[in-house]
Protein backbone atom coordinates (compact mmCIF):
# COMPACT_ATOMS: atom_id res chain seq x y z
CA UNK A 1 0.00 0.00 0.00
CA UNK A 2 2.81 2.39 0.94
CA UNK A 3 4.67 1.56 -2.28
CA UNK A 4 1.56 2.27 -4.37
CA UNK A 5 1.14 5.62 -2.59
CA UNK A 6 4.77 6.56 -3.29
CA UNK A 7 4.38 5.55 -6.94
CA UNK A 8 1.27 7.71 -7.16
CA UNK A 9 3.10 10.68 -5.65
CA UNK A 10 6.04 10.21 -8.02
CA UNK A 11 3.67 9.98 -11.00
CA UNK A 12 1.93 13.18 -9.90
CA UNK A 13 5.16 15.15 -9.60
CA UNK A 14 6.46 13.65 -12.84
CA UNK A 15 3.48 14.99 -14.77
CA UNK A 16 3.07 18.21 -12.78
CA UNK A 17 4.64 21.64 -13.30
CA UNK A 18 5.02 22.14 -9.55
CA UNK A 19 8.72 21.10 -9.41
CA UNK A 20 9.58 23.55 -12.20
CA UNK A 21 7.60 26.29 -10.46
CA UNK A 22 9.39 25.63 -7.16
CA UNK A 23 12.76 25.68 -8.92
CA UNK A 24 11.92 28.99 -10.60
CA UNK A 25 10.73 30.48 -7.31
CA UNK A 26 13.87 29.31 -5.52
CA UNK A 27 16.10 30.79 -8.23
CA UNK A 28 14.25 34.11 -8.05
CA UNK A 29 14.53 34.26 -4.26
CA UNK A 30 18.24 33.44 -4.41
CA UNK A 31 18.90 36.17 -6.99
CA UNK A 32 16.88 38.70 -5.00
CA UNK A 33 18.72 37.75 -1.81
CA UNK A 34 22.05 38.07 -3.60
CA UNK A 35 21.08 41.54 -4.82
CA UNK A 36 20.02 42.55 -1.30
CA UNK A 37 23.28 41.30 0.21
CA UNK A 38 25.24 43.10 -2.49
CA UNK A 39 23.41 46.32 -1.71
CA UNK A 40 23.67 46.07 2.06
CA UNK A 41 27.24 44.87 2.26
CA UNK A 42 28.91 46.71 -0.59
CA UNK A 43 26.93 49.31 -2.55
CA UNK A 44 24.97 51.08 0.21
CA UNK A 45 28.04 52.29 2.16
CA UNK A 46 29.70 53.50 -1.03
CA UNK A 47 26.60 55.39 -2.12
CA UNK A 48 26.30 57.10 1.26
CA UNK A 49 29.98 58.08 1.24
CA UNK A 50 29.64 59.39 -2.29
CA UNK A 51 26.72 61.66 -1.44
CA UNK A 52 28.27 62.74 1.85
CA UNK A 53 31.37 63.86 -0.04
CA UNK A 54 29.37 66.39 -2.13
CA UNK A 55 29.96 69.59 -0.17
CA UNK A 56 27.82 71.74 -2.46
CA UNK A 57 24.77 69.47 -2.27
CA UNK A 58 22.13 70.21 0.45
CA UNK A 59 21.27 67.48 2.97
CA UNK A 60 17.83 66.73 1.49
CA UNK A 61 19.26 66.46 -2.01
CA UNK A 62 21.87 64.02 -0.77
CA UNK A 63 19.24 61.80 0.91
CA UNK A 64 16.94 61.94 -2.10
CA UNK A 65 19.75 60.88 -4.44
CA UNK A 66 20.62 57.93 -2.23
CA UNK A 67 16.98 56.81 -2.11
CA UNK A 68 16.68 57.04 -5.90
CA UNK A 69 19.79 54.94 -6.42
CA UNK A 70 18.58 52.43 -3.83
CA UNK A 71 15.16 52.18 -5.51
CA UNK A 72 16.76 51.76 -8.95
CA UNK A 73 19.06 49.04 -7.66
CA UNK A 74 16.16 47.20 -5.99
CA UNK A 75 14.13 47.44 -9.20
CA UNK A 76 17.03 45.98 -11.14
CA UNK A 77 17.33 43.24 -8.51
CA UNK A 78 13.63 42.40 -8.78
CA UNK A 79 13.91 42.32 -12.57
CA UNK A 80 16.94 40.02 -12.42
CA UNK A 81 15.20 37.71 -9.93
CA UNK A 82 12.06 37.50 -12.07
CA UNK A 83 14.08 36.89 -15.22
CA UNK A 84 16.23 34.25 -13.53
CA UNK A 85 13.21 32.54 -12.00
CA UNK A 86 11.39 32.45 -15.33
CA UNK A 87 14.46 31.12 -17.13
CA UNK A 88 14.93 28.43 -14.47
CA UNK A 89 11.26 27.47 -14.69
CA UNK A 90 11.44 27.11 -18.48
CA UNK A 91 14.66 25.09 -18.38
CA UNK A 92 13.46 22.76 -15.63
CA UNK A 93 10.07 22.32 -17.28
CA UNK A 94 11.69 21.52 -20.63
CA UNK A 95 14.04 19.03 -18.98
CA UNK A 96 11.14 17.31 -17.26
CA UNK A 97 9.22 17.10 -20.55
CA UNK A 98 12.24 15.51 -22.20
CA UNK A 99 12.55 13.04 -19.33
CA UNK A 100 8.84 12.23 -19.64
CA UNK A 101 9.24 11.57 -23.39
CA UNK A 102 12.25 9.34 -22.75
CA UNK A 103 10.40 7.40 -20.05
CA UNK A 104 7.42 6.96 -22.37
CA UNK A 105 9.66 5.72 -25.19
CA UNK A 106 11.39 3.28 -22.83
CA UNK A 107 8.02 2.07 -21.53
CA UNK A 108 6.70 1.55 -25.08
CA UNK A 109 9.86 -0.33 -26.06
CA UNK A 110 9.56 -2.52 -22.97
CA UNK A 111 5.91 -3.28 -23.72
CA UNK A 112 6.75 -4.10 -27.34
CA UNK A 113 9.57 -6.40 -26.23
CA UNK A 114 7.23 -8.17 -23.80
CA UNK A 115 4.63 -8.69 -26.56
CA UNK A 116 7.28 -10.05 -28.93
CA UNK A 117 8.60 -12.40 -26.27
CA UNK A 118 5.06 -13.62 -25.58
CA UNK A 119 4.48 -14.22 -29.30
CA UNK A 120 7.78 -16.09 -29.65
CA UNK A 121 6.97 -18.21 -26.60
CA UNK A 122 3.54 -19.05 -28.03
CA UNK A 123 5.10 -19.95 -31.40
CA UNK A 124 7.71 -22.16 -29.76
CA UNK A 125 4.98 -23.91 -27.79
CA UNK A 126 2.94 -24.46 -30.96
CA UNK A 127 5.96 -25.83 -32.82
CA UNK A 128 6.78 -28.12 -29.89
CA UNK A 129 3.22 -29.51 -29.89
CA UNK A 130 3.33 -30.04 -33.66
CA UNK A 131 6.70 -31.79 -33.43
CA UNK A 132 5.45 -34.05 -30.63
CA UNK A 133 2.28 -34.86 -32.58
CA UNK A 134 4.11 -35.70 -35.81
CA UNK A 135 6.79 -37.71 -33.97
CA UNK A 136 4.13 -39.95 -32.42
CA UNK A 137 1.93 -40.19 -35.51
CA UNK A 138 1.49 -43.93 -36.19
CA UNK A 139 1.23 -43.47 -39.97
CA UNK A 140 3.97 -42.70 -42.50
CA UNK A 141 3.94 -38.97 -43.24
CA UNK A 142 6.48 -37.06 -45.27
CA UNK A 143 7.25 -33.86 -47.18
CA UNK A 144 9.22 -33.85 -50.43
CA UNK A 145 10.34 -30.94 -52.59
CA UNK A 146 9.72 -30.47 -56.31
CA UNK A 147 12.83 -32.54 -57.11
CA UNK A 148 11.49 -35.48 -55.13
CA UNK A 149 13.95 -35.14 -52.24
CA UNK A 150 12.74 -35.67 -48.70
CA UNK A 151 12.46 -32.51 -46.58
CA UNK A 152 10.78 -33.95 -43.50
CA UNK A 153 9.50 -37.33 -42.33
CA UNK A 154 7.37 -38.38 -39.36
CA UNK A 155 8.40 -40.68 -36.56
CA UNK A 156 6.22 -43.45 -38.02
CA UNK A 157 7.95 -43.14 -41.40
CA UNK A 158 11.38 -43.42 -39.73
CA UNK A 159 10.30 -46.41 -37.66
CA UNK A 160 8.89 -48.16 -40.71
CA UNK A 161 12.00 -47.60 -42.84
CA UNK A 162 14.53 -47.93 -40.02
CA UNK A 163 16.25 -44.65 -40.90
CA UNK A 164 17.09 -41.95 -38.32
CA UNK A 165 15.17 -38.71 -38.88
CA UNK A 166 18.36 -36.61 -39.10
CA UNK A 167 19.70 -38.70 -42.02
CA UNK A 168 16.58 -38.54 -44.21
CA UNK A 169 16.52 -34.91 -45.47
CA UNK A 170 18.06 -34.70 -48.93
CA UNK A 171 17.51 -38.39 -49.79
CA UNK A 172 15.51 -39.42 -52.83
CA UNK A 173 12.88 -42.22 -52.76
CA UNK A 174 15.25 -44.43 -54.78
CA UNK A 175 17.74 -44.28 -51.87
CA UNK A 176 15.13 -45.81 -49.56
CA UNK A 177 12.74 -47.89 -51.68
CA UNK A 178 13.11 -50.15 -54.73
CA UNK A 179 13.44 -48.32 -58.03
CA UNK A 180 10.00 -49.39 -59.29
CA UNK A 181 8.24 -48.03 -56.20
CA UNK A 182 10.44 -44.88 -56.15
CA UNK A 183 9.47 -44.09 -59.76
CA UNK A 184 5.79 -44.43 -58.87
CA UNK A 185 6.31 -42.04 -55.93
CA UNK A 186 7.94 -39.42 -58.14
CA UNK A 187 5.32 -39.83 -60.86
CA UNK A 188 2.57 -39.22 -58.33
CA UNK A 189 4.40 -36.13 -57.02
CA UNK A 190 4.65 -34.75 -60.56
CA UNK A 191 0.92 -35.21 -61.17
CA UNK A 192 0.04 -33.55 -57.86
CA UNK A 193 2.14 -30.49 -58.67
CA UNK A 194 0.79 -30.24 -62.21
CA UNK A 195 -2.86 -30.62 -61.26
CA UNK A 196 -2.53 -28.82 -57.92
CA UNK A 197 -4.87 -31.19 -56.12
CA UNK A 198 -4.72 -34.18 -53.81
CA UNK A 199 -4.33 -37.63 -55.34
CA UNK A 200 -4.55 -41.09 -53.81
CA UNK A 201 -2.80 -44.20 -55.02
CA UNK A 202 -2.15 -47.75 -53.80
CA UNK A 203 1.38 -49.08 -53.62
CA UNK A 204 2.84 -52.55 -53.22
CA UNK A 205 6.21 -52.84 -51.54
CA UNK A 206 7.99 -56.21 -51.86
CA UNK A 207 9.51 -57.63 -48.69
CA UNK A 208 10.84 -60.84 -47.17
CA UNK A 209 7.31 -61.80 -46.08
CA UNK A 210 5.71 -60.94 -49.40
CA UNK A 211 4.15 -57.73 -50.67
CA UNK A 212 3.03 -55.03 -48.32
CA UNK A 213 0.14 -52.91 -49.61
CA UNK A 214 -0.83 -49.43 -48.48
CA UNK A 215 -2.72 -46.41 -49.80
CA UNK A 216 -0.94 -43.08 -49.93
CA UNK A 217 -2.58 -39.65 -50.22
CA UNK A 218 -0.34 -36.95 -51.66
CA UNK A 219 -1.22 -33.24 -51.72
CA UNK A 220 0.46 -29.97 -52.79
CA UNK A 221 1.85 -27.60 -50.14
CA UNK A 222 2.05 -23.96 -51.30
CA UNK A 223 5.07 -22.08 -49.98
CA UNK A 224 4.55 -18.43 -48.94
CA UNK A 225 6.54 -15.91 -50.94
CA UNK A 226 6.54 -17.91 -54.16
CA UNK A 227 9.17 -20.43 -53.05
CA UNK A 228 9.69 -23.90 -54.46
CA UNK A 229 6.45 -25.91 -54.01
CA UNK A 230 6.38 -28.92 -51.74
CA UNK A 231 4.49 -32.19 -51.74
CA UNK A 232 3.07 -33.77 -48.59
CA UNK A 233 1.97 -37.32 -48.18
CA UNK A 234 0.38 -39.56 -45.59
Amino acid sequence: MAEQSMNGIRSYFRGSRLPASLAGLAAGVLLLGACALLWIGYLAPRVERHHSAGALAPGEAQGEGARIEKTAFLAIGWLLSLTGGLATYLLVNRQRRLEAHVEEAVRDARNLNERLEAQLAARRETEARFTAFMSHLPGMAFIRDARGLYVWTSGGWCRETGLPAEEVPGLSPSAVFPDVVARDFLDLDRRVLEEQRSLRQEFALPGPDGYKFWTETVFPIPVPGGGEPLVGGI
